[in-house]
Order: C-alpha cells, then structure tokens, then sequence
C-alpha cells in the first residue's frame, strides 16, 4: 500500500490548474514591498508641514510669525497657573497683543463651578471679536491660556493661543466674512475646564455660538489631528475637508472620545448643545504637563500644522449657513493625509455588509470548484484568530520582559526605540509563525477565504456598534470584495494568478487602513502593553498570511528562525 503524507497531498493538488500555489511565490515579496512602501510614507506623512516664514503672505498662517507672539506671551517661561502674579503678566500681553490689531478687548471675571470636576473659582477670559454680518451666529475659536504648576504650558495650550493671535492677523488682512467670528482665550481649562463654563453660563455669549473651534495639545510635537466632533458632524467633515491642506482625522477617535473620560473645552459646549470640533497635536507626550513643556521642545511644524487648519476652518466656518446646518453624522477616515475619505454613518452598515455578502459568494464558488474546501476554510478563520491573539500575547510578553530586564516601569519612555524595534520583531516573529501554521492547514485559497470572510464580518459588526470604528474594516473589505469577486468570475480553468494578486493588492489595502492608527495609538497611549504596536501589525499579517501558503515549507521555517532571532536581538536592546 502506498501513503501519501499530508505536505505530498498539498504538494501534489497544487499543481491542478487553477492553483494557487502553482504560481511564483514573488507575489509574497511584491506584497512585503508595498506594505513597506507604505509604512514609509506614513511615517513621512505624520511628520508636521515645515513652518512658514515670517515672510510669507499676509493671508497665510506662518508658524514663524506666530512664534514671536508666542515667545513674546511666554515672558521667563515660568509655569503661568490660573490666579497667579505669572497668569495675571500673560493676560496683560496677550490683551496688548489683540489690541495692536486693532481688535475690541473684553476681560470678563466670573466666579464659576466646574460640572465634571469638585472646584470653583474665579476666571478672566479674554475675548476678542472680528467683524461679521451683525446678528448672525459666531464662528468662536478656543484656546486656554493658563498652564498647569509643574511646567510652563508653551505647547499646552499657549502655542494654540499664539496660533489663534496669527488666525486673527491673517484673517484682518481680508475681506470679512458672512458670520463673526469671536475669540476666546479662557481661563482655568487645567483644574476644570472652568473658563469654558463661565462663557457657556453667560446667556449673551452662548446664544450667538454657531460654531465651536477648540485648540488642545498633548504633546510637543507631532501633526494637528482632527480628533474629536459633536454629534450631527456631516457639515462639519464637509467643511474640514473641502478646507484644509494636510487633513489628519480618523473617526474613530470620536467613538473612542465618547468612551474615555478625558475632556476638554469642547466637552462643555457639547454638553450645551453647540456644534464643534476639537484640534490638537500629542506627539512626545513624555513632556506633557511637565517642565519639557517649553520653548525648547515646541516642534514649530506642529505649530504650522495646529495654525493652518484653525485658520481654514475659521474661514470656512465664517462663510457657511450657521443657522441652518445640513444634519447627519458621517464616517471618515484620512487616507495619508492627501485626502478625506468619508460617507454618512447610516450607510455603514450596508457598505460593510455588501463585502461580507459578496466574499462569503466567492468563498461558496471556490468550494464548488474545489479549489478549496470548507474545513480550509475553517481553518482560515481560525487562522486570522490565531494570528491576532499570537501577536498580542508577544506584544504584552515583550514589554513585560522589558520591564523586568530593565527593572524599572516603563522604561521606554526616554528611550523608546530599542522597545519599539522590540515589538515590531516580536510582532512580526509571532504574526508569521502563527501565519505559516495556518497556510499550512489552510492553504492559500482557504487562508484567503477565510482571512477576507473574517474581515468583512467584523466590518459589520463594528458598524453595527460603533460606526465611526469601522473604517478600518470597512475599506480594505471593500477592497477585497472588488479583487476576490473579480478573481472569481473568471472562468473555472484560469489559473491561481489572479487570486495571488489580488491577495497582494490587499497588503498595502490593509497597511493605508491600519497603519496611521498604530502610531496615533502610541503617541496617546505609548508603549504600555505593546497594543499600539501590535494591534495594526496583526491586522496587516492577516492580511499577509494567505501567501506564505504560496511558498516552499523550508521557507516558511526560515522565516520562523530569522524572526526569532531578530526578536531576541531586539529584546535584548530594548531591556
């Protein structure tokens, strides 16, 4: 009796016309390639514009000419809290520095209590108009000036209160616009958010609000990231990308905001019924509310970046219908930073649905074809399982071995390289041995099949409770129901190539999604638990992962091997 062993079965149904594996396994480097072109130009891309000088046209934002109001404001660079003697010498400059524009002043004291904090106390907010159609609603623009005790607030928030002085300068040097726009620059933000309550709390000045723009920073550096709306935002998405330059803005920040008991200004004027949108730079997060907090470790690309994008919406916003925004919520997601992707929440759900309907036909025709099976299939599933919790437990592995080699908590957070090299070895070691087992139950069809029907089913069950969570789903499982139904309509005797291209093609799908989201993720987060890292990188794996089936078994051990050792190597430099 002759046996066949399970690898000769493989081996040997591969080469049926049709199969996938009886095409050039370069369609694996072809994917590797372009993923890595895309992490490239991410990472290209999270950097900051460079700042204009302070030379540039009248009608631009010029970081430079913003930085000199800010040097000015700053005075010695001590830490200005609210109420005391440095506060008071920042106000002062800051009214003198609105008046030289030939701006109407208001200081206005009141004596406030926070609503979501035990404090009250008494707050000077400075306002200042610019001209508009009288009577009509107001674009406001809000940045807080005091700062906490431990440090001197250059990025949090003075920087958006200098950006907001050049806002002002380069919209007096145009035409004004259909609505006013005001300027608020409160008080008391850091123990409270007590300014924005006193002005909210003030009759006169909440009824003509149209519009709320708030400036946050969390961090010394870092592009200016779209990171939070109110609810009924479709004009305001329209706005935000028909207007700015570089649009840096994922919607899932807004769900995930509404979940986190973090707030800001523009969390009391939501709560008071008003429009708005919430704009803040958080790289180097480490100088956050500490003495690092300084001119010194001010990016002035952030700057730029942070100015540029309050100018444009102030402009937009001064121009629209503030009376009469169009309602709905949409869904958005910038891809690279070149453009705006977004559609209305209410068609989420059946975006993510017509990829799983139309990957889960295509799975049934290649069963009927043979070219896979449904235990392939299975397996493929669980294979995109496997994948996800094999690279979570090596990120929470390697940051606790970490810790323990280094003996300290966090020891990532001045020197977060070795750690970060760290993760991506142990990541990528973990994804591809976890990878390489599934190819081999699975094979190449029955990986892809169920690696997209596991996407696409998790596109609609994120849509399902969490809209704005989705688009990283969403996307590339468009993109997969266009290449594999596409691939499957081709007829029964075509061979493997189409399906190993269009599993390529979705690699760099899966890393435009996913990627940015890693790295916003670690400049909020950091490095704690490896997730920031990990969750993206699991994510393009799977993605990866029905290729390795294309290749000879010893390279798939090779590649076991060579990710080992280099997360050995890199754990060792990050302890």
């Amino acid at each position: 009796m002759v046996t066949v062993d399970e690898d000769t079965r493989n081996q040997t149904s591969t080469t049926r016309p049709g199969s996938p594996t009886a095409v050039s396994p370069v369609w694996l480097a072809v994917a590797l390639v372009l993923a890595a072109a895309v992490v490239g130009v991410v990472l290209l891309r999270l950097r900051p514009p460079a700042p204009l000088p302070i030379d540039a046209p009248p009608g631009a934002f010029s970081a430079a000419r913003a930085a000199v109001v800010l040097r000015e404001l700053a005075g010695d660079g001590a830490p200005h809290p609210v109420g005391s003697a440095a506060h008071a010498a920042v106000r002062s400059r800051l009214v003198a520095r609105l008046e030289a524009l030939g701006l109407p002043v208001a200081v206005r004291s009141s004596f406030v209590c926070s609503g979501h904090a035990p404090v009250c106390g008494t707050v000077e907010n400075v306002i200042a108009r610019l001209p508009g159609a009288p009577g009509g609603p107001a674009v406001v623009l809000v940045a807080h000036y005091d700062s906490v005790a431990a440090g001197a607030g250059i990025a949090d928030d003075l920087a958006s209160v200098a950006a907001l002085v050049e806002v002002a300068r380069a919209l007096t040097s145009g035409a004004a616009g259909r609505n006013p726009v005001v300027l608020l620059f409160d008080d008391g933000e850091e123990p409270g958010l007590l300014g924005a309550e006193a002005f909210v709390a003030d009759e006169e000045s909440a009824r003509e609000v149209g519009a709320v723009v708030n400036l946050e920073a969390r961090g010394t550096g870092g592009e200016s990231i779209m990171f939070e709306t109110s609810d009924e935002n479709a004009w305001l998405v329209d706005a935000y990308a028909r207007s700015v330059r570089r649009p840096a803005a994922l919607s899932v920040t807004y769900e995930a905001y509404k979940r986190l008991p973090n707030d800001t200004d523009l969390t009391v004027f939501k709560r008071a019924g008003m429009a708005g949108m919430n704009f803040a730079f958080i790289d180097e997060v480490s100088h956050y509310h500490t003495p690092l907090d300084d001119l010194a470790h001010l990016d002035l690309g952030s700057l730029q970046h942070q100015g540029e994008n309050a100018l444009a919406m102030a402009r937009a916003l001064a121009g629209a219908d503030l009376a009469h925004p169009r309602p709905g919520r949409s869904c958005y997601q910038d891809l690279l930073g070149f453009a705006l992707l977004r559609w209305p929440a209410g068609l989420t759900v059946f975006l993510a649905a017509g990829p799983f309907v139309i990957v889960l036909l295509a799975t049934w025709a290649a069963v009927r074809r043979r070219t896979t099976t449904a235990g392939a299939v299975l397996w493929g599933l669980g294979g995109f399982a496997g994948i996800a919790a094999a690279v979570a437990a090596a990120g929470l592995a390697l940051t606790r071995a970490v810790e323990i080699l280094a003996r300290a908590a966090d020891p990532w957070l001045a020197h977060p390289l070795p750690t970060q090299l760290s993760l991506w070895a142990g990541a990528l070691a973990a994804g591809g041995a976890a990878a390489s087992l599934a190819a081999r139950r699975a094979g190449f069809r029955g990986l892809l099949a169920g690696t997209w029907l596991a996407w696409s089913g998790l596109a609609v069950g994120v849509a399902v409770v969490a809209p704005g969570a989705a688009t990283m789903f969403v996307i590339p499982a468009l993109a997969a129901a266009v290449a594999l139904g596409l691939a499957e309509s081709l007829p029964a005797g075509a061979t493997g190539g189409p399906f190993a291209a269009a599993a390529a093609a979705l690699v760099p799908v899966a890393a435009v999604a996913w990627m940015p989201l890693g790295f916003l993720l670690e400049s909020t987060f950091g490095l704690a638990g490896g997730f920031a890292v990990t969750l993206p990188l699991a994510m393009v794996i799977t993605a990866v992962a029905p290729l390795l089936a294309l290749g000879p078994r010893w390279r798939r051990a090779r590649a076991w091997v060579l990710g080992a050792l280099g997360c050995g190597a890199a754990l060792a430099a990050g302890a």
